[in-house]
């Protein structure tokens, strides 16, 4: 028989608002309790029966109130709370072993795949350039079907994702918090939650989900997934008009015929001479330069080492200017994208593509980027914020840092990379307020 609910939910219930209010001190934590409760039902209980200790005054650390609890850290903009799921994938032991073989060759094998234990049928292989020559492979996970999973909050159709193994970043925080900025400017990103994989039910280490931007990403964002959508794959995706305007690129939705638009918006990125009028008249129709220059801002200040001529999305629909969507962002904040450390005090305001020297030639783009810069330096880019956020977040995936560092033992411990992750944001900023501090001078 299944015991009553009744006195112990109400008593949970005032425990949690209890909590609610002296933790995070906001009266909007606090709803009614009587019959005017939305969604309740009349609180009724003898006080006595609460068996609550009143703190006079009440302190906001419920540490000091229930000394039994502990408290996590709160959630810190652009990180938030790490969410970390259980994905499960079972297939034959040929075909793990077969994926693995040759780590270069593009195998995708039958599977099934489980994430909080719902299920379905799909198809499993290896993910990444240089991740496939690592020991901890990151993997692409591609549904038969859309299925509602609950990867990053509630339920949304997804088909792919990937489980990036976040090797060279030993701190698994570095695409989302490169992410998160970009997404906190207004441009447009993937999201990331955490996961423990489970391979034939053997343990493979903690992981990173990374949502595909395919036409259910563009479904989330309210954008149309009859658009063109390429991916920049290689570094020959480096802004700048050639003969064969999909070198360097994949096309990932869209019409194999209509690619002449990707074309036109290099030529112009090209030969558009570089005054504000002519960029006004012929390049701002094709592309949003503010999307653009908002990418390059938050890209500069995490000092990214494999963007800029690849790892990108190129979202293009009807008439509309193109967009771009944000990709691969590890090789950041101090690490490059072999793993091996990065100088984070570099003195670029730019990325190394072949448009941005142009686009930041012109007086009144530059002046504006360099304001904008300064901005996100003293806002949501500020090093106490990132470095709360990240050291919150770190807080979060300690457990489960701590099993992968079993599975795969001699990485650096997570501590230690918090440390250096935080050092890094710390030394960028303080480079890149000096540059802009001259720049701002000129």
């Amino acid at each position: 028989m299944a015991p009553a609910l009744g006195g112990s939910r109400r008593r949970a219930r005032f425990v949690c608002l209890l909590w609610a209010t002296l933790v995070l001190g906001c009266e909007s934590a606090v709803q009614p309790l009587g019959d005017d409760a939305e969604g309740g039902e009349p609180f009724d209980a003898d006080p006595s029966d609460l068996e609550i200790t009143q703190a006079d005054p009440p302190d906001p650390e419920l540490r000091e109130v229930r000394p039994d609890i502990e408290v996590p850290p709160p959630a810190v903009p652009p990180l938030g709370i790490p969410t970390i799921h259980t994905v499960e994938v079972e297939l034959s032991a040929d075909d793990w072993a077969l994926i693995h073989q040759d780590p270069l060759a593009e195998v995708e094998v039958p599977a099934q795949i489980a994430v909080d234990g719902v299920g379905a049928p799909g198809e499993f292989e290896l993910h990444g350039g240089f991740a496939r020559t690592v020991a901890k492979k990151s993997y692409r996970v591609r549904l038969s079907d859309a299925t509602p999973l609950a990867l990053f909050g509630e339920a949304e159709w997804h088909q792919r994702f990937v489980l990036q193994a976040a090797w060279i970043d030993p701190t698994w925080l570095r695409n989302p918090l490169t992410f998160g900025l970009v997404t906190a400017l207004g441009g447009l990103a993937p999201r990331v939650s955490f996961a423990e994989l489970f391979v034939r039910g053997e343990y493979e280490g903690l992981y990173q989900i990374i949502e595909r931007v395919d036409e259910h990403y563009l479904d989330s964002r309210g954008l149309s997934r009859h658009a063109q959508l390429y991916k920049a794959d290689t570094n020959s995706a480096n802004w700048k008009a050639k003969v064969d305007p999909m070198s360097g690129f994949n096309l990932v939705l869209g019409d194999a015929e209509r690619t002449a638009d990707l074309a036109a918006l290099f030529n112009a990125t090209t030969y558009t001479p570089a005054t504000l009028t002519s960029f006004q008249e012929n390049l701002e129709p094709l592309l949003d330069l503010e999307d653009f220059a908002r990418w390059q801002r938050v890209m500069v200040l995490a000092g990214n080492r494999d963007s800029y001529t690849k790892n990108y999305y190129l979202y293009h629909a009807g008439g509309a200017p193109f967009r771009l969507v944000a990709w691969d962002c590890d090789a950041t904040w101090g690490v490059s994208w072999d793993g091996e450390p990065s100088p984070p005090d570099s003195l670029e305001w730019h990325g190394y593509d072949a448009f941005s020297p142009r686009l930041f030639s012109i007086p009144e783009y530059r002046e504006r980027h360099v304001q904008a810069s300064g901005d996100l330096l003293a806002g949501v880019g500020r090093v106490s914020r990132l470095g709360q956020s990240v050291r919150a977040a770190a807080r979060h995936l300690e457990a489960a840092a701590a099993r992968d560092a079993v599975r795969w033992p001699g990485r650096i411990p997570l501590a230690e990379a918090v440390a250096t992750l935080s050092q890094a944001i710390e030394q960028r900023a303080a480079a890149l307020g000096e540059v802009l501090e001259g720049l701002a001078g000129d």
